[in-house]
């Protein structure tokens, strides 16, 4: 029995142009496992944002008598009687949660809204989480104080403030109200 020579021609053929495209993608192209890498990498960029944390609002604040009695607070008392008695301060807790990727605090600013109230202060001591008092500017006649806290006493998460009056001299008696307290947190994380 006799085979065919066009089989084994048409095999042989086949054979030949699939061995020069074998040759041709293991020698002529690069493998398509290289043009995928095993361990993308990714690139974090320095982003910085702010926030701000309204630890307490008393609203509407104040209130107008009719006549000569002048207006009624609905604010929070803060007052100082030395040396006869013991300041009253106030006192909330409030959190901090960045974003994903946290890096630092880079500033951090505290806004007191208050009516001017009485005696002679200076200002407010204001301390975060315990740490030690820092003094706000503020007088009898504005209403609004604005101070930079430390960056270092603010924490990721529960926090506490404490607000005194801050005397103008030793044996003074002084009151307020406070209405608002607004904490603007700027800090920095990766994205």
């Amino acid at each position: 029995m006799r085979l065919s020579l066009g089989g084994d021609c048409m095999n042989r053929k086949e054979g030949f142009v699939i061995s020069l495209l074998l040759i041709g993608v293991f020698l002529g192209s690069t493998p398509a496992i290289g043009l995928v890498s095993p361990n993308p990498t990714t690139t974090s960029t320095t982003q910085v944002t702010s926030v701000d944390t309204v630890i307490m609002n008393v609203a509407p604040g104040l209130a107008f008598q009719l006549g000569s009695q002048g207006p009624v607070s609905t604010g929070i008392a803060v007052s100082i009687n030395e040396p006869t008695g013991s300041p009253v301060n106030l006192t909330a807790a409030f959190s901090f949660a960045p974003a994903k990727g946290f890096s630092s605090v880079n500033l951090v600013l505290l806004t007191i809204v208050y009516l001017g109230g009485t005696g002679g202060y200076i200002g407010f001591g204001v301390e975060i989480n315990g740490r030690p008092s820092i003094p706000i500017q503020g007088t009898t006649i504005q209403n609004t104080a604005l101070g930079t806290l430390s960056r270092n006493d603010l924490r990721v998460g529960a926090n506490t403030i404490n607000i005194g009056l801050l005397p103008a001299s030793p044996s003074t008696t002084a009151s307020t109200f406070v209405y608002e307290l607004k904490m603007t947190i700027e800090y920095t994380f990766l994205a």
